[in-house]
């Protein structure tokens, strides 16, 4: 974090942890989060962390039945506790797989009779998660800019942020690479 994020002094940072953390434990992702988040803030007060989730094929049952994934669960209590705005990215996504218009895993067409035989289906990624640019970043793109405003409305302006108690007495708020 250190090397990678807080020696480039960033205004913000994002985290998207919702798919490398997808089995962990709720306790085990509540320390190493907010980890971060104290590090950030104790380094940087000024800076802004958002949280942003994303889906893969494996992760998304939960979603396809109207739920969060466990992960994001662990990450919204945090985010709950320190102010932190979030965005969940693949609440479209989890929409067009529940309607039967999502191809989670697939290439891209690229003959007319390919698109035509997609019809109206979304090709969502060539591996089931890592999105395809032109489809499954764009739908993660439209989610950004359909939060913009309710963040910026739920904002309070330039202000250094302050460390709360800790949500976990446990978390690596002291990590470091040695």
């Amino acid at each position: 974090l250190q090397h990678d994020v807080l020696d480039h002094r960033p205004d913000l940072v994002l985290v998207e942890f919702a798919v490398n953390d997808g089995g962990a434990a709720p306790e085990q992702i509540h320390r190493c989060m907010e980890g971060i988040v104290r590090q950030i803030w104790r380094t940087l007060p000024h800076c802004d962390i958002g949280f942003v989730y994303t889906l893969t094929e494996a992760l998304a049952p939960a979603m396809l039945e109207g739920k969060f994934q466990r992960c994001v669960c662990a990450l919204e209590r945090l985010a709950d506790h320190y102010g932190i705005p979030t965005v969940h990215l693949a609440m479209e996504v989890a929409q067009l797989a529940r309607a039967g218009r999502l191809v989670w895993k697939a290439p891209l067409p690229k003959t007319a009779a390919e698109k035509q035989a997609l019809g109206d289906m979304i090709v969502f990624a060539p591996d089931g998660v890592h999105p395809h640019p032109e489809t499954g970043h764009e739908l993660y793109l439209q989610a950004v800019v359909r939060s913009l405003e309710p963040i910026r409305a739920a904002s309070r302006g330039p202000a250094p942020h302050s460390l709360r108690p800790a949500f976990i007495a446990s978390n690596y708020e002291r990590a470091q690479l040695i």
